[in-house]
């Protein structure tokens, strides 16, 4: 193996066992810190009350009340049913 060769493989060898190649261009200025995910337990019922407005085009604005049931499958997966009641007028538009 020709001399020359031999060094220049020793070399990067040696800076990729040190960590050299793999330096950042950018450099953090804060501090990494541990972020807790918010984990569900599988199988957990989410239960809810939703108040707010319902506007229809033409026919103004009505308050609407609401439920939520919401079924937690897994950490990824749920399923949510929503009921909700709202009494809308054409009296507006007359």
């Amino acid at each position: 193996m020709n001399n020359k060769l031999s060094i220049a493989v020793v070399t990067l060898a040696t800076l990729a066992a040190t960590g050299a190649l793999a330096q950042q261009a950018i450099v953090p200025e804060v501090e990494r810190r541990e972020v807790k995910l918010p984990k569900f337990p599988s199988k957990d019922i989410a239960v809810g009350l939703f108040a707010g407005t319902y506007a229809t085009q033409n026919f103004g604005a009505a308050p609407v009340v609401g439920a939520r049931l919401g079924y937690h499958i897994t950490e990824d997966w749920f399923v949510e049913a929503t009921l909700g009641q709202s009494k809308v007028s054409d009296e507006a538009f007359r």
